[in-house]
């Protein structure tokens, strides 16, 4: 015989997409079962099996490569591809499941909201109720996070949860989500008629938009002031030397990287910000427009490092080779210019096969390697090249005749130069550290 007895009423509400059924448990002990946002109380494996399916099915459309359809009557998801349907554990899910995320970083943030309703359901089980001898709206997991029993007429406010940051980590301040509860117990509810909490104060966008609007402005300082130095390299006859041409192409190469830097925030990343339910982003459509934008942007960075290292590489061969002028800088051009290809080239062939959404804009980081390893190994080189470039300087110094006019005439010959390359130093490391972030 059953000892207990359960009696559910079903009642279909109106859905923004698709049908929603929630189902309301007139007589139930609640100690034995959880609240949902839809005002269900399920025993704790349906809790478990429902919520769990519904962490995937409120997760927004660029976290997965293909998403599964959610089926509220059985609280599985579906393949539409396959028809083959699968539950939704985040102990022990399927490959096919967690394949279809676009990421492990999505994969990860699904699970942690599969295991903060979990511990939602055992805090409602094992909590005792409010004491208060008005109405109180219930205990309940909103789909994202859990919320105590609140008395009427007020807002109750708990820390946004780390797995509701899809595009980017927790912010180092804690904010806040608000969930208003009405003076006769029941929850706020949207205008579908649905249990609504404010995550809005959640969101980092503001920060994200000024934190880019400060880089655009930074990069366009930049270049306009690049833009002074390069005139008057081209100009001027006399500065068309090798070691100038070297500045003009390092200049060059900055100048270009901060263009399109500009270009690709301003095109792509801003346009990320308005992001809703009814507006695709050029990251949603992944064009070869925005992955072409990307793929320069790490090119010109990477010809930045290679100029650095060029210029580092120059000095250090005059003064090794006694201060003999070089014939010909196209040993250089080819380093400068050609050699980053290779690298981007395999980068953007690995993301295209692999890791192919949102304009290969978020990093991966097992690939990311593959541009950071010669930026920071050309960063180690010229480093070693400065060291030696010192030695020389006070080995020549301390020679026996440093006192003869014509080794003062050598000293005035080099000094410039590794007076230029040494002021290059805190740029080099600048670069390794905003690199790295």
């Amino acid at each position: 015989m059953i000892p207990y007895m359960i009696f559910i009423c079903i009642l279909v509400l109106p859905t923004h997409g698709e049908p929603n059924i929630t189902m309301e448990i007139e007589t139930v002990t609640q100690s034995w079962a959880c609240r949902t946002e839809r005002r269900a109380y399920l025993l704790y494996d349906d809790f478990k099996a429902d919520t769990c399916a519904r962490c995937y099915h409120y997760m927004p459309l660029f976290s997965f490569k293909r998403k599964f359809k959610y089926l509220s009557w059985l609280s599985i998801l579906r393949d539409p591809a396959t028809n083959f349907t699968y539950e939704a554990n985040p102990v022990n899910s399927s490959s096919e499941l967690t394949a279809s995320f676009a990421a492990e970083s999505y994969v990860l943030k699904w699970r942690h909201c599969c295991l903060a309703a979990i511990e939602c359901c055992d805090h409602m089980i094992t909590t005792p109720p409010i004491q208060t001898d008005g109405p109180y709206c219930p205990r309940t997991w909103d789909g994202w996070q859990c919320w105590d029993d609140t008395p009427g007429g007020t807002t109750a406010r708990d820390i946004c949860q780390g797995h509701i940051y899809f595009d980017n980590e927790p912010p180092s301040c804690p904010k806040y989500a608000y969930k208003v509860c009405w003076p006769n117990g029941t929850w706020l509810e949207n205008e579908y008629m649905r249990e609504w909490t404010n995550y809005s104060k959640c969101g980092r966008v503001d920060e994200h938009r000024n934190y880019l609007y400060f880089h655009i402005a930074t990069y366009s300082i930049s270049i306009v002031s690049l833009v002074p130095a390069l005139i008057i390299f081209s100009v001027y006859k006399q500065l068309q030397v090798h070691r100038i041409s070297m500045h003009k192409n390092l200049f060059m190469s900055l100048f270009l990287n901060g263009f399109v830097v500009i270009l690709f925030k301003s095109i792509v990343i801003l346009d990320e910000l308005k992001r809703s339910a009814t507006y695709e982003t050029i990251m949603d459509r992944n064009g070869d427009g925005c992955k072409i934008l990307f793929i320069l942007t790490k090119y010109f960075r990477m010809t930045n490092y290679m100029w650095m290292f060029c210029e580092g590489f120059y000095l250090h061969k005059l003064i090794a080779a006694a201060f003999a002028e070089q014939k010909s800088l196209l040993m250089f051009y080819i380093m400068g210019w050609v050699m980053p290809i290779i690298p981007v080239s395999v980068y953007a062939i690995l993301r295209k096969t692999t890791e192919d959404h949102k304009c290969w804009a978020f990093p991966v980081e097992s690939f990311e390697w593959i541009m950071n390893a010669p930026n920071m190994t050309s960063l180690l080189v010229n480093l070693i090249f400065l060291c030696n470039i010192i030695r020389v300087l006070v080995t020549k110094l301390r020679a026996t005749h440093s006192n003869e006019p014509s080794q003062y005439s050598s000293s005035s010959h080099f000094s410039p130069g590794a007076t230029f390359w040494t002021s290059l130093l805190p740029h080099y490391l600048q670069a390794a550290t905003v690199h790295a972030m």
